[in-house]
């Protein structure tokens, strides 16, 4: 076979790199041979195109018997394994590098069998299988060193070190860096000893000596450049970026990256290219861009899909993100399936970083036994690796865990040692936060003085070498040292702060879920502002603190109701100013809100503004809820007996009622004189609690005033301010009655009475579909279904139509200009709430679809009852009452036949009462 000129080759590989072509084998290799053909004007040698076809070691052996085989042709085969690597086209490469090996056997020239056996172990090590690739390169190194070859004998090991350090053999990694830079220096070779010193830099990384490595990969670079390889310059490049972005040297490493990923894509490195968008990825997420990280890993994985390695890192690196903004189930998840993959290609150190994650993630649960036995296994394998940084960086987190335990002085001890091992390695954001993590194990110690230095010291590290996970902690610690020292002032200011940066990496966070988990942790430092300004009490700081309070609560749904979520940038909480503005003027709005186990209120009208602080126990609070919440499921399993005794039911629910009235509607008492219309903004359990049927010991709250509920005040000036009336649109009726709600048809009869123009859609005819096409132009909308509430997960929480159940995420992509949703079902109102007050359950999702305001139930509803309620409510609606007045005039009237509030009180008003 006739031979071509080297360089002809090189244009051959380059040029099907550069099209990275998506097909089989023979496609790949054929359009290469025709690249040749035509610059050559030669025709393309039979036999090679032939080679291509060939899947089966008999087909390989019957190939063998028709054509002749040599040097020549073997490396051209091995030449295009390379580019097929270089194309991220690995099951092609494997099987292809298989036939280089067996040709090569068949010649007996020890020479050729050396570079096909390490042909192989480069596409081995490429995929991963690291170990079986050693074997390979060790029978090189063996073949060489026979034939006297020093040269090609260290090209090996320059491979031969990837792979040690893969498997994490790090001594044998940098004894043949050793050699390998000792023989290149002393030949001359610049360009292999730039791949020495990168290979060497890349040991450095894993054992986290980024300075040794960050001086290694500089010397690559000078000698590349010196030579012109832009090809090798890219990975350099690459590694350099890797080590600038872990010494928290940000913009250099997005320089780096870039100038990796543009000659990479320049010489037809399209796997270097898609990884160095990777690694911009985790660079995104290190600066707390969540939202563009997740997505440069789905970009990832569909450029890398068939890297095993790569997909493995992209579930490692996602598991990271979720610990960070809170979702520990999904991090764990995650971190488990990158476990096992690691483990299958026999990555240690990585295996070590997934157990971490999922260390971390279970003491964030709580769940301390299991997190320490994960601690314990993270930082022994680190440790046999000889990675002293990251078993520091185990032990420090366990200490976090410790803290969390009342641990202070353990926690203090592993903060120490792990700062002295961060500091050695000039890891300062890591250093900075072991001083802070001090410094709160020293204030609960009470040792204030100890606090303060450990403060100070996080504060000059974070100044040198910033990262926003790290700031907003240091800020919370610095105000409550201020705070126990008893300086108000400057802990306002540092609480301000730390708000303030986590807010602006909150701001990075575009997905609704994913702001909503970020900010379950971040909670505590909103009540520490607000505590700091009630205690400093002067009418500026209660105004401040009331503006801190809607600051903190249901932030996610808030966002999503100002229609705001490209503009996370500023908080969308209201004023006190704009609250007042928008309340009517009889109307009075009482805000709860709970720090610790004070229970507070903020009572506001447009023409006054109070805080009533201290009104009562959370705990207290939170028993007599209980007992209420006991008397309404025994009455409901058991409404027989109940009846049978039904003065002494409804003196048991009265003294309840009172209870609670007692310490939530007394306190503030004196507020509501002149109002006419109360609106609730109910914080954590409260949120269950049937304000309108408080009890006085001579009437309910309902006999004196119109009353509505608000997950904030700022959710309540927004549906206010949205003019529409429910006539703009036919009344929408949805029924769909089954044996535990039979008289689910009568209900919607009787609501067409009243509302005669209503379109109805009563059993097979309330599907999934009709309610997509029908709400789209309805003014109201009546859903009388079975919902089933899901404590475990609140998103999918359901109502039942005719063929399918629509959960909370079907009914975020519905969109309505409805004035009112009513969900006319058992437990429709029931949510869970979660940190920062937001309220996961259908309502949620209701309120995000457009409905200004939303009717539903606190807990299970007599089927008779309901529709005679129902019935009353439209009625009063067509004359022309507001929606508050008329579920208010529903509710007395079906008191005045069933006395007890199990009957009259489950329904309450979410949204604009008007």
């Amino acid at each position: 076979m006739k031979a071509e000129p080297r360089e002809v080759l090189e244009q051959l590989v380059r040029s099907v790199v550069a099209k990275a072509i998506v097909g089989s084998l023979r496609d790949e290799y054929m359009e290469a041979l025709d690249e040749r053909n035509r610059s050559l004007s030669q025709p393309v040698p039979a036999s090679a195109g032939e080679f291509c076809e060939i899947s089966t070691p008999d087909e390989l052996r019957g190939w063998k018997r028709r054509h002749e085989v040599n040097d020549r042709f073997i490396s051209e085969l091995m030449m295009a394994v390379r580019c097929l690597l270089d194309s991220a086209k690995f099951d092609s490469a494997n099987r292809l590098s298989d036939w280089c090996l067996a040709l090569a056997d068949s010649l007996g020239d020890a020479m050729v069998r050396a570079r096909a056996t390490v042909t192989k172990g480069i596409t081995l090590a490429r995929t991963s299988e690291n170990a079986k690739a050693l074997s390979y390169f060790d029978e090189a190194i063996r073949l060489y060193d026979e034939a006297g070859d020093e040269l090609s004998s260290a090209k090996v090991r320059l491979n031969r070190i990837e792979c040690y350090r893969q498997l994490t053999r790090y001594d044998e990694a940098l004894h043949d860096g050793k050699i390998t830079c000792q023989v290149f220096m002393r030949l001359g070779e610049k360009q292999l000893l730039a791949r020495s010193l990168n290979n060497l830099g890349a040991v450095f990384f894993q054992l986290d000596r980024f300075q040794e490595w960050l001086n290694s990969l500089e010397d690559a670079g000078k000698l590349l450049q010196e030579i012109g390889d832009d090809k090798s310059l890219s990975m350099v490049y690459w590694n350099r970026a890797v080590a600038l972005r872990n010494l928290n040297q940000i913009t250099e490493a997005v320089r780096y990256y870039t100038m990796s990923k543009t000659l990479a894509l320049k010489t037809g490195q399209a796997w270097i290219a898609a990884t160095s968008n990777y690694n911009l990825g985790y660079l995104h997420y290190t600066q707390g861009e969540y939202t563009r990280a997740l997505d440069i890993l789905t970009e990832t994985r569909t450029a890398l899909s068939l890297d095993h390695w790569h997909l493995s890192l992209c579930n490692l690196t996602q598991s990271e993100i979720y610990l960070e903004i809170n979702m520990c189930h999904d991090a764990i998840r995650f971190a488990e399936a990158a476990y096992k993959e690691f483990e299958s290609i026999q990555k240690p150190f990585e295996m070590a970083k997934a157990v971490g994650v999922m260390a971390i993630a279970h003491s964030q649960l709580r769940e301390y036994k299991e997190a320490g036995r994960l601690f314990e296994k993270a930082r022994s394998m680190f440790k046999e690796q000889g990675n002293a940084v990251r078993a520091a960086s185990m032990d420090l987190h366990r200490g976090v865990m410790w803290l969390e335990m009342g641990r202070y002085t353990d926690t203090r001890a592993v903060a120490e040692e792990a700062y002295n091992a961060f500091m050695k390695e000039s890891i300062k954001p890591q250093a900075a936060y072991a001083r802070i993590v001090s410094a709160r194990a020293s204030l609960r110690l009470g040792e204030l003085e100890c606090a303060s230095s450990n403060a100070a010291d996080a504060n000059r590290l974070h100044g040198e070498s910033p990262l926003p996970w790290v700031g907003h902690q240091l800020h919370a610690v610095l105000g409550e040292i201020h705070q126990a020292q008893n300086n108000l002032s400057a802990a306002r200011a540092e609480f301000w702060q730390a708000i303030q940066e986590l807010e602006e990496v909150r701001s990075n966070i575009a997905a609704d879920e994913l702001r909503l988990n970020y900010l379950k942790d971040k909670v505590p430092v909103y009540e520490m502002l607000m505590t700091t300004d009630l205690r400093l009490g002067d009418p500026a700081m209660l105004e401040e603190a009331f503006e801190t309070a809607e600051r903190a609560k249901s932030r996610t749904l808030v966002d999503l109701l100002a229609g705001s979520v490209e503009a996370l940038k500023r908080p969308n909480s209201s004023s006190l100013e704009d609250v007042m503005e928008g309340l009517a003027p009889d109307a009075g709005l009482i805000e709860y809100v709970m720090s610790g186990d004070d229970v507070s209120a903020f009572c506001v009208s447009r023409a006054r503004f109070a805080v009533v602080q201290n009104i009562c126990s959370r705990a207290e609070l939170r028993k007599r809820f209980g007992f209420l919440q006991y008397h309404l499921t025994t009455f409901a399993s058991n409404r027989a007996a109940a009846q049978a005794r039904a003065s002494v039911a409804l003196a048991n629910i009265q003294d309840h009622l009172q209870k609670l009235y007692e310490m939530l509607i007394r306190p503030v008492e004196a507020f509501l004189a002149d109002a006419a219309v109360l609106v609730f903004v109910p914080f954590d359990f409260l949120h269950y609690v049937p304000f309108h049927a408080l009890f006085d010991g001579t009437a309910y709250l309902a006999d004196r005033f119109i009353i509505s509920y608000a997950p904030t005040a700022t959710i309540h000036r927004l549906f206010t301010g949205r003019e529409r009336r429910w006539t703009d649109g036919a009344a929408l009726l949805i029924g769909v009655p089954d044996q535990a709600a039979p008289l689910i048809a009568e209900e919607i009869e009787s609501i067409q009475s009243v509302l005669p123009e209503a379109r109805s859609f009563v059993g097979p005819g309330a599907t999934k579909e009709c309610l997509n096409r029908e709400i789209q132009t309805a003014g109201i909308i009546h859903i009388a279904s079975h919902a089933t509430f899901r404590p475990d997960n609140p998103m999918f929480s359901s109502l039942q139509l005719h063929d399918a159940a629509i959960n909370f995420f079907d009914i975020y992509n519905l969109r309505t200009s409805a004035s009112l949703v009513t969900l006319s079902g058992c437990g429709t109102g029931l949510s869970n709430v979660v940190a920062g007050d937001e309220l996961l359950g259908l309502i949620r999702g209701f309120l995000y679809a457009g409905a200004t305001s939303v009717v539903l139930s606190l807990w299970d509803v007599n089927d008779r009852t309901t529709a005679d309620l129902m019935k009353s409510f439209y009625r009063s609606l067509a004359a022309g009452a507001t929606k508050g007045q008329s579920l208010r005039s529903a509710m007395l009237s079906v008191r005045d036949e069933h006395p007890h509030p199990y009957y009259w009180a489950p329904f309450l008003l979410m949204g604009n009462p008007n």
